[in-house]
């Protein structure tokens, strides 16, 4: 049986509690966390936590091996920010994981804590690095954009403030974040609504920039408008799938809701139902956020005279076509002499190669 020990300590509103795991991605235990807010049932605690966030593993405590729930840093905050008791919201304010960010491993070496998970496999993700305030963090070049890990960067920005700032602006970056495996990122549009205050000026300007300046970054811009003719062009398709997508959110929940109505369940079995809707109701909120962005995107786009997911279409095909032609002509070293001397053999070699 595998079981997990104490790499550190942390102290937090004037108690300590240890560290357990890894030293790069720390693992505190529920329990404390529990007691620190005055919090009485460690499992309808957990509740609000994610699978990725939370784990029930094995600790050996004075030579008896225990189970024992244990959250993330992410975990912790989200406990933190769902807890309507008054230690909690304090909490929220003093908490400080600073001195986790250089802790001496066994070896008394010291480790940078900034996680680092693998991309999904056969996506087009390529990591690239971003200095802000003398830290480098990892974001993500995703289909031409770059999207930074949000608790990453606001260590960054706020070092040991980051959960407090992180607290004020949660619901208003809502709708520029996504999920890759288990972290969060945002978008470059959310950087305003995080650095809002005027000498956050030349900060947002850096980080901006050097987004748009990354060598993996460099598109052509005839490229990048063609992409968006195209991508006009499947706007009923994505309106259908963002959709689909909340239909199966309702469906499921109203499956959930059925199930308790007409059935008696265990507290274990009730927590996961609960928990399974709070998941739920968090991705239909997000769905509906993308809907929101899309109406007012179309919105704009008939205000500039776009005429339709189908005159799109129309544009995109025969745009798809002339590209062909010219990257065809360019291969086979078609070109027409000013004079017309050689008119007749090049369209003779057009209609060959078309045939």
């Amino acid at each position: 049986m595998n079981t997990i020990e104490a790499v550190g300590k942390q102290e937090l509103l004037g108690e300590s509690f240890d560290i357990y795991g890894d030293v790069e991605k720390p693992l505190f235990k529920a329990k404390d966390i529990a007691n620190l807010i005055d919090h009485t049932s460690v499992a309808h605690m957990v509740c609000c936590v994610g699978k990725a966030n939370k784990a029930k593993t094995y600790t050996r405590i004075s030579g008896i091996i225990q189970a024992s729930w244990f959250l993330t840093e992410q975990g912790v905050y989200d406990v933190i920010s769902n807890s309507r008791k008054e230690k909690a919201k304090k909490l929220a304010e003093q908490i400080k994981f600073a001195p986790i960010a250089q802790t001496e491993d066994r070896s008394g070496s010291k480790t940078n804590s900034q996680s680092k998970e693998c991309l999904p496999a056969g996506e087009s993700y390529k990591e690239v690095k971003i200095t802000i305030n003398d830290s480098e963090i990892l974001g993500v070049l995703k289909t031409g954009n770059v999207i930074l890990p949000i608790t990453d960067l606001m260590k960054a920005i706020y070092r040991d403030k980051h959960l407090a700032e992180m607290n004020l602006i949660r619901s208003k970056i809502a709708d520029f974040s996504t999920k890759i495996g288990t972290r969060k990122y945002i978008t470059l549009a959310a950087l305003p609504v995080i650095l809002n205050k005027p000498h956050d000026k030349d900060l947002l300007h850096s980080i901006i920039n050097q987004s748009l300046n990354l060598p993996e970054n460099k598109k052509d811009p005839v490229d990048t408008l063609y992409d968006g003719i195209v991508s006009m062009s499947n706007i009923n398709s994505l309106i259908k799938q963002i959709s689909d997508e909340i239909h199966k959110c309702d469906l499921r929940q109203s499956d959930l809701l059925h199930a308790l109505e007409n059935n008696i369940f265990p507290e274990k079995e009730l927590a996961k139902i609960a928990q399974e809707i709070h998941l739920l109701r968090n991705d239909r909120r997000d769905l509906k956020h993308r809907q929101v962005i899309l109406d007012e995107q179309i919105t704009e786009l008939k205000n500039m005279g776009f005429k339709g997911s189908s005159a799109a279409s129309k544009s995109a095909t025969n745009l798809a076509k002339f590209r062909a032609r010219i990257i065809m002509e360019k291969q086979n070293k078609i070109y027409f002499n000013r004079d017309g001397s050689n008119e007749a053999e090049m369209r003779a070699k057009i209609q060959e190669l078309s045939a």
